[in-house]
C-alpha cells in the first residue's frame, strides 16, 4: 500500500493536498455550533489479534457494567462489533437490549480472518482487509452487513475496519452496501510496519470520499463520511508538528529524542483513547480541538480490553479500575462544556450532512 491516507491517493483523484484542503474548510466555511462526542467500541472477541482456532467472546459479559457508566453520563456509545460476537447468543442478546431501548449504536468491525467468506491464505498481509482483492472485501462487507442485520433487526450503517486496515477499494464496497459513515482512519499514524496503511497526512477532521477515492466536503449520495478516530498534539499547529516529529524520528535512537521531546511537551502526540491515555491527556487534546471548532471527536477502545489480560493495554484489575476511572473523568469535564453533546456516529453523520447542504 501506498503512503497516502488509507492508500488511496495515487492516480484517483484523491489527494493528500486536497485532502488537507477539505479538512480546513470543513471548520471555516461550515456552520457547526455544536461539538459531538462519538465514543467508538471495537466490540470483537476475546483473542487479541489474527488468529484461527477457536474464538471465544466472555468479555461481552462486561459490557453492562460499560453501558451503565455511559447511562450515567447521557453518553451514547457506538459499538462495532464483529461476526464471532453477532455470533455468539449471549452476546447478541447483551447488545439487543441495549440496541432497542435507545441507549446505542450497532456498527460493523470486520476482521478479514474470521468473517466468512474466508479464502484468503493467513497472512499478516492479508489480515488488513484493504489489501484483499476487491471481489473478496465485497463479499466479505456483505456478509457482515447481512448477519448484522438479521441478528439485531436493523441493517448497520457504521463501520470500521479491523488493524485500521482500509483501503480505497474497501471505501467502495462500503458505499455498495449502503454504509454512511466508516471511522477507520488514525490521522498522523501509520501502520506500514504491519503492512498496513498510512494515515500520516489524513485529515483529522470528517470529509466525504466517493467510490472514485475523491472527497469533498460536501454530501453526496455516491459518498461515505470519514470520521477518523482522533489522534492528535498538545498543541496547535499539528501539521508543523508532526513534521518535527518526522524529524525527531529520524535522529538516532540513544537519544531518545521523541520521548524527551513528549515529556516536555514540545511535540506531544495524543490518542482519544482511554487504554492507554491519561484523562489529562485526553482533556487536554479535546480541549485544543475545541478551540479551534473542530465538529466531533471520536474516542475509541476494545471490548476486550474490559478483561484484564486480554490485550496488552489493561493487564490486571487495578488497571481496569484506572482505565473506567479515566472515562468517567473525562465525560464528567468534557460534557460540562457547552454545546458539547455525545451521539453515535450515524446520528453525527447526519447531522454533518444535514449542515453540508444548508452551507452548500
Amino acid at each position: 500500500m501506498t503512503s497516502d491516507p488509507a492508500g488511496i491517493a495515487g492516480g484517483s483523484g484523491f489527494t493528500i493536498e486536497g485532502a488537507n484542503r477539505a479538512a480546513r474548510c470543513n471548520s471555516e466555511d461550515t456552520n457547526v455550533h455544536k461539538t459531538f462526542l462519538v465514543v467508538t467500541i471495537d466490540t470483537e472477541e476475546d483473542q487479541w489479534g489474527p488468529h484461527d482456532g477457536e474464538t471465544s467472546v466472555s468479555n461481552l459479559s462486561s459490557i453492562p457494567r460499560l453501558q451503565s457508566l455511559f447511562d450515567s453520563y447521557g453518553v451514547m456509545p457506538t459499538y462495532l462489533v464483529s461476526y464471532p460476537v453477532a455470533s455468539d447468543n449471549g452476546s447478541s442478546a447483551i447488545l439487543r437490549g441495549i440496541l432497542n431501548s435507545g441507549r446505542c449504536e450497532i456498527g460493523a468491525h470486520l476482521h478479514p480472518w474470521n468473517t466468512p467468506p474466508v479464502r484468503e491464505e493467513a497472512t499478516n498481509r492479508n489480515s488488513m482487509l484493504g489489501n484483499l482483492p476487491y471481489e473478496l472485501q465485497y463479499e466479505k462487507v456483505v456478509s457482515i452487513t447481512e448477519f448484522l442485520t438479521r441478528r439485531f433487526g436493523a441493517r448497520p450503517t457504521s463501520f470500521r475496519t479491523g488493524r485500521w486496515g482500509l483501503g480505497k477499494e474497501t471505501i467502495k464496497a462500503l458505499i455498495s452496501c449502503g454504509y454512511l459513515v466508516d471511522s477507520s482512519v488514525t490521522p498522523f499514524i501509520s501502520w506500514e510496519a504491519y503492512e498496513g496503511p498510512s494515515f500520516v497526512s489524513a485529515p483529522f477532521e470528517p470529509y466525504f470520499i466517493d467510490s472514485a477515492g475523491k472527497i469533498s466536503v460536501e454530501s453526496k449520495n455516491d459518498a461515505i463520511l470519514e470520521i477518523p478516530a482522533t489522534v492528535g498534539y498538545s498543541r496547535w499547529p499539528f501539521k508543523r508538528l508532526r513534521i518535527a516529529e518526522r524529524i525527531l524520528e529520524r535522529m538516532p535512537s540513544c537519544l531518545h529524542a521523541a520521548g524527551l521531546a513528549s515529556r516536555m511537551n514540545i511535540v506531544r502526540k495524543i490518542w482519544m483513547d482511554p487504554e492507554t491515555e491519561t484523562s489529562r491527556n485526553m482533556d487536554l487534546l479535546s480541549r485544543v480541538l475545541l478551540g479551534r471548532g473542530v465538529g466531533a471527536l471520536n474516542m475509541f477502545f476494545h471490548s476486550n480490553s474490559l478483561v484484564p489480560g486480554l490485550t496488552p493495554f489493561i493487564k490486571t484489575e487495578t488497571e481496569l479500575e484506572d482505565f473506567y476511572r479515566r472515562l468517567s473523568t473525562f465525560f464528567r469535564g468534557f460534557l460540562a462544556h457547552r454545546d458539547v453533546e455525545s451521539t453515535t456516529l450515524s446520528r453525527v453523520g447526519e447531522s454533518i450532512r444535514e449542515d453540508r447542504i444548508e452551507a452548500s
